[in-house]
């Protein structure tokens, strides 16, 4: 974004900076998370890089009461001078009580500090006071000490600049709503990331763990309930001749890579999709790349979802070494902005006839699809069947269980591969699973849910219209992002962070936009929604209007 408030720059040196705004308070409350937003202009003549060849990254530094604290990189690969950038930081407010000083400077790695060049830094006096934490801000505390890999919809803050109170921590979790330690109720749209499909402890569900309870959860030998989930999903899924079970999405999705490799001696895998957090996947670079991951160069590949041609160009230059072919065949997610692609017939047919011209097996990730689709699976819904496909979510009625369903020929490499769970026979969840399986067969869910989510598509797009922010609601009934019509990558972001907080406060739990219905969320529940959405939004687009999201955000980029 271009700016003039640097006057003439043609008189400028080659380090400046303005600093436009900021949202650091007077006043913090001591041993909290606070996460301070700055909004910096290049004033200088100099280009500020964020990943410089030789190291000469322009960073963000602040310093407390005049030690270094905290540091940020520029959000865009380069800040041309005029321009402006906006910058979070997250600190740990001391436990000292009194008064302290934030300071703010502009760092050329290995070159300089910009106050070094008599640039000013950014300078503000706060006091810390010490305030009693409510029960969700003291776990949250112990959380940051001890165990923090868990969904924090605010990154770790616990209470905003304002003092408002976000949730962390569950007490309780029924219908579609969660109670939090501190008491509060909110409208949940993560529902156990798509596990809940029914709502949190379905009564028909809750009924069967507790008949379950008169046996132990881990016998040597297989339950009955095991071979009794069998049977019904080789009875309901085409492609279910065998089954076998895992506790995670990422168990079965593993299991039918190595089953598939097996099969044919073949070691590529090309995929479109989210197929878990497993090594095979991550090292691809397609969710994550941390560093932990070994590379595997030409292991996994993606392609495009809806585009048959990308498929065909693959499988042609990576001729006879392609194991499989695996895909999420709808409600496929793009980006964190959209598009969520709905199952296409054309494109999964195609990609089956391509599949297995080459030799190689076709895999459906229906992890999430399961039993949101008319027939229980996009599968049978379309009547494209494909040799091996993955189960989860929706699978255990909200307990963690998940199934790997195939054709015999595709599981003949089963004793080539390890594969031993010790909790994939677990019986409370094979219990719920088979009630949920019975709901699934004597109740039309699927349409329930989708209508559902159609009518809530349709209530806050018109609350977008209504209160003037550009987004839309996009993605099938089942799985829907709030997409944001911009061009800026970087102002998607913060639209993006400054409406997920502002729902929060609202008593409204969405994953960055992302919304799965339940047929637990009922029509006084729309109308809930709906109501809680319009000061959020009023909110968002004011920040819009005036171009200022800094002074009103209070957690970490929602990237």
């Amino acid at each position: 974004m271009k700016n003039t408030e640097c006057g003439d720059m043609s008189a400028q040196p080659i380090y400046g900076v303005l600093y436009r705004r900021h949202n650091i308070p007077r006043t913090l409350v001591a041993g909290t998370i606070q996460v301070f937003w700055v909004e910096v202009e290049n004033c200088g003549t100099k280009t500020w890089v964020r990943q410089e060849p030789q190291g000469h990254n322009v960073d963000l530094v602040l310093y407390l009461d005049g030690e270094l604290h905290a540091g940020a990189t520029l959000p865009s690969e380069a800040v041309n001078p005029g321009d402006s950038a906006i910058l979070s930081v997250q600190i740990r407010v001391p436990d000292k009580i009194g008064p302290h000083v934030v300071s703010v400077d502009m760092v050329e790695q290995n070159v300089t500090y910009f106050a070094d060049q008599g640039v000013d830094r950014l300078e503000v006096p706060l006091q810390v006071v010490r305030k009693s934490f409510t029960a969700g801000q003291t776990l949250g505390a112990q959380a940051l000490r001890q165990n923090e890999s868990f969904f924090w919809p605010t990154e770790g803050v616990t209470v905003g600049t304002d003092g408002f109170s976000y949730p962390v921590f569950t007490e309780r979790a029924e219908g579609c709503f969660i109670t939090d330690v501190d008491g509060r109720c909110y409208v949940d749209y993560v529902m156990g990331w798509g596990s809940a499909w029914l709502g949190y402890a379905h009564p028909a569900i809750q009924n069967a763990i507790r008949k379950a309870l008169d046996s132990a959860a881990i016998p040597t030998l297989a339950h009955r309930l095991e071979m009794e989930v069998t049977g019904i999903l080789c009875d309901e899924i085409p492609c279910a001749e065998k089954v076998l079970f895992g506790k995670n999405g990422s168990d079965v999705c593993t299991a039918a890579v190595r089953l598939a490799r097996a099969a044919t001696g073949r070691r590529l895998i090309l995929v479109s999709g989210y197929h878990g957090w497993q090594d095979w996947y991550l090292q691809s670079g397609g969710f994550a790349s941390p560093d932990a991951v070994p590379e595997i160069p030409d292991c996994v590949i993606h392609f495009r979802f809806n585009d048959a041609e990308h498929l065909e160009e693959l499988l042609k230059q990576y001729k006879a070494q392609v194991a499989a072919v695996m895909l999420e065949p709808g409600a496929a997610i793009e980006s964190l902005n959209g598009p969520v692609h709905n199952a296409n017939e054309k494109f999964l047919s195609l990609a089956a006839d391509l599949t297995r011209r080459e030799g190689a097996l076709l895999i459906f990730d229906e992890v999430f699809t399961g039993f949101r689709y008319p027939g229980g699976s996009v599968q049978k819904a379309l009547d494209i069947t494909p040799d091996l496909a993955c189960f989860g979510k929706a699978l255990g009625g909200g307990m963690p269980l998940s199934a790997l369903v195939g054709s015999s020929s595709a599981f003949s490499g089963l004793g080539k591969i390890f594969y031993g769970p010790s909790f994939r026979g677990e019986v409370y969840s094979l219990a719920a699973a088979h009630a949920a399986l019975n709901i699934y067969s004597t109740t039309d869910v699927v349409s329930q849910v989708w209508s559902f989510g159609e009518s809530l598509r349709q209530g806050l797009n018109y609350c977008c219209r209504d209160a003037g922010v550009p987004a839309e609601v996009v993605g099938p009934p089942i799985r829907m992002v709030l997409s944001f019509r911009e061009d800026d990558p970087q102002r998607i972001i913060l639209m993006r962070t400054l409406l997920q907080q502002e729902l929060l406060k609202a008593y409204i739990i969405t994953y960055r936009g992302f919304m799965l219905p339940s047929l637990a969320h009922d029509e006084a529940v729309l109308k809930q929604t709906l109501e809680a959405f319009s000061e959020p939004l009023k909110v968002l687009a004011e920040a819009i209007r005036n171009d200022d999201f800094v002074s009103r955000l209070q957690v970490p980029p929602m990237a």
